[in-house]
């Protein structure tokens, strides 16, 4: 018998991507182009802190997750110990 997976909640993106740090560069770069180096930092910080509020929420989705599956797995054990009895 196929096991049904219970699929993430609608608007929940499974996966958390991580952030792309900004590209090393020369100084003369980083002097030429200060403004989107900035920039670019700036992205990266928002961007990690929108991945860690993303692990925190899927942490907290899996806790229940497992909660559930814990309790339908007892249910099942008390179930299996019946069966043999009909």
């Amino acid at each position: 018998m196929p096991y049904d997976t219970i699929p993430p909640p609608a608007g929940l993106d499974p996966f958390c991507d991580p952030p792309l740090p900004p590209a090393l560069t020369s100084e003369t770069l980083a002097r030429e182009y200060e403004a989107e180096f900035k920039q670019d930092f700036e992205r990266y910080f928002s961007d990690a802190s929108a991945y860690f509020r993303c692990l925190d929420d899927e942490r907290g989705r899996v806790m229940v997750e497992v909660e559930e599956t814990a309790n339908r797995y007892d249910r099942y054990l008390t179930d299996a110990e019946t069966w043999g009895e009909e």
